[in-house]
C-alpha cells in the first residue's frame, strides 16, 4: 500500500509541475506577445518608406532617417524664364510625423510594407523666403519695382508710357506655390514661381489708357478761335494747350478749366474794349468801321467757358463769337444796308438777298463834307420833304427829296433827282453834305423795305 501512495504523489507533484511550467509559458508568451504589439505602435516593421529602409525604426528614427535620405533632392525654380536650383534641405523640407502615425497605424507588422511620403512632407516659409531672396536678382540692390504704364506728355503729344515690369517677388505668395507643390519626394520637381512677380496694375494695352491718351491728344488737335465784334481774333491751340500741362513723374495736371477761364477773362475784357466793328463786305472781304459803345454786347462768361469746354473735350474745332448776352449786329446778317464810300456803292440785303446796288454819291471832302462810317439805325422814314441846310460859303440851301431816311444827326439816306450821274469820284469835288444820295428808285426801293432795327453799315474799303 506504501507503493501505491508514493506513485501518486509524485504523479501529482509531476502534473503540479507541468502546470506551473504552462503558466510560465503562457505568461512569457503573453508578455512576448505584449511587447511585440507595443513594439508594433512605435516602431515600423519590415518596412521601406519612399524606398528607404526604416525597418525596426521608431517613428522619430524613420523621421530623421527619411529627411537625411531626402535632403538633397534638388528642385528647379522657374522665374521669368530663369532657373535657379535648391534641395529639399534648403528648403526646410520637412516629413510630416503625423504622415508617419498613419503609416505605423496601417502597417502589417508580420510582413514586408512599402509606403510612400505622399501628401507627407511641408516646406519651411522661413527658408524658402530665405532661399528666394538670395538670388542675386532678387537680392534688395538689385529689385525693380513693377511700374503702371501711364500717360505722358512729351512736349508736343500725349504719349503712353510702357509698363515696367521689374523683377520683384511677393514672398508671401512664393511661399503659397512651393508648398502647395511640394507636398511629396518628386525628382527633376520644376515650380515655376513667375505668378509671384508683383506686376503692375495697368499694362500699355489697357483700353481706358488707350482711351484718355485719345481722348487727350483729341483735345490737344482741337483749335478754338474765338471772334470779337471788331475782327480781333483769340486761338485756343496746341502751341497755348501745351502750355497748360504740368507732368509729375506718372501723373500730369492739364488745368484745362483753369486755363479756359482765364482765356475768357481775357476775351471779355478785350470786347468791353472795343471800339470797331468788322463784317464782309460786298466783293472786298473784311471790312472795318467805328462801333457805338451801347450797341456792343456782353460776353456771357460762364456760358462761354462752359462751350469752349465742351468743344474741347468734343475735339470740336470752332471759329465764331463767344456767346453774348445778345446778338451782335455783325452776326447772321440777312437784312441790311451797306454802303462803301471808296467805291461808291450801295448794297440792301433783305433775308439774304440782295435787293439793291447802286452808285452814290456821299460827303463831298473836297469841301470838308464827310459821310460818317459807322453802324447806325434808321431814325426815321418821311416821304416828300424838303431837307434845308447852310452851305459852306454860308448861303442856305433847300432840296426837295421823296425818300428822306435820317440815320444819324442830320445825316440820312435819300433821293438826288437833281443829279444825272452817281458813282465815280464825284463824291471828292461835288458830293453831297454828308448825306448819301441815290438814284429815285434806289431809294424808293430802301424806303420801302427799311427798318428801324436794320443796321446800316458805312466804311471805307
Amino acid at each position: 500500500m506504501a507503493n501505491k501512495d508514493v506513485s501518486y504523489n509524485d504523479m501529482r507533484k509531476g502534473c503540479n509541475k507541468l502546470l506551473v511550467l504552462g503558466l510560465i509559458l503562457i505568461l512569457v508568451i503573453g508578455a512576448v506577445l505584449v511587447g511585440v504589439y507595443e513594439f508594433s505602435r512605435t516602431h515600423f516593421g519590415r518596412t521601406t518608406i519612399q524606398g528607404v529602409d526604416c525597418s525596426w525604426l521608431s517613428m522619430e528614427n524613420a523621421k530623421e532617417r527619411l529627411e537625411n535620405s531626402i535632403g538633397e533632392t534638388e528642385v528647379t525654380f522657374t522665374i521669368d524664364d530663369k532657373s535657379y536650383v535648391a534641395t529639399y534641405e534648403e528648403l526646410g523640407v520637412e516629413v510630416s510625423s503625423e504622415k508617419l502615425k498613419q503609416l505605423l497605424k496601417s502597417q502589417n507588422f508580420f510582413s514586408k510594407n512599402e509606403f510612400s511620403l505622399e501628401n507627407g512632407v511641408s516646406v519651411s516659409k522661413e527658408k524658402v523666403i530665405d532661399f528666394l531672396s538670395s538670388i542675386p536678382e532678387l537680392q534688395e540692390e538689385n529689385v525693380v519695382n513693377p511700374q503702371n504704364a501711364y500717360v505722358r506728355f512729351d512736349g508736343n503729344n500725349f504719349a503712353i508710357e510702357k509698363e515696367v515690369i521689374g523683377n520683384k517677388i511677393d514672398y508671401d505668395k512664393a511661399y503659397s506655390i512651393v508648398e502647395e507643390s511640394i507636398t511629396d519626394v518628386s525628382e527633376n520637381l520644376n515650380i515655376n514661381i513667375t505668378s509671384a512677380m508683383e506686376l503692375p496694375q495697368v499694362l500699355s494695352t489697357d483700353e481706358a489708357l488707350i482711351n484718355e491718351c485719345d481722348r487727350l491728344n483729341n483735345i490737344l488737335s482741337t483749335v478754338i478761335t474765338i471772334k470779337l465784334m471788331d475782327g480781333s481774333a483769340y486761338t485756343i491751340d496746341s502751341d497755348v494747350m501745351k502750355t497748360w500741362v504740368v507732368q509729375d513723374g506718372e501723373s500730369f495736371t492739364f488745368n484745362m478749366q483753369k486755363n479756359v477761364t482765364r482765356f475768357v477773362d481775357e476775351i471779355s475784357k478785350a470786347a468791353e474794349n472795343v471800339t470797331t466793328v468788322q463784317i464782309e463786305g460786298t466783293d472786298v472781304g473784311y471790312v472795318t468801321m467805328p462801333a457805338f459803345e451801347e450797341r456792343i454786347p456782353k460776353v456771357m462768361k460762364e456760358e462761354t467757358i462752359n462751350f469752349i469746354m465742351d468743344k474741347l473735350e468734343s475735339g470740336e474745332s470752332y471759329t465764331g463769337k463767344p456767346i453774348y448776352d445778345e446778338d451782335p449786329v455783325t452776326e447772321n446778317l440777312t437784312s441790311y444796308v451797306e454802303i462803301d464810300i471808296t467805291r461808291q456803292r450801295v448794297f440792301m440785303y433783305v433775308d439774304g438777298k440782295c435787293i439793291v446796288d447802286t452808285s452814290t454819291v456821299t460827303g463831298n471832302i473836297g469841301a470838308g463834307y464827310y459821310t460818317p462810317t459807322g453802324v447806325f439805325y434808321l431814325n426815321n422814314k418821311v416821304y416828300n420833304t424838303v431837307l434845308r441846310g447852310t452851305n459852306s460859303d454860308g448861303s442856305k440851301y433847300a432840296s426837295p427829296v421823296l425818300y428822306w431816311m435820317p440815320f444819324y444827326r442830320g445825316y440820312g439816306i435819300h433821293d438826288a433827282n437833281w443829279r444825272d450821274k452817281f458813282g465815280g469820284e464825284i463824291y471828292k469835288h461835288s458830293g453831297s453834305h454828308g448825306c448819301v444820295n441815290l438814284p429815285t428808285n434806289a431809294a424808293k426801293t430802301i424806303y420801302d423795305n427799311i427798318t428801324y432795327d436794320m443796321p446800316i453799315f458805312i466804311y471805307q474799303s
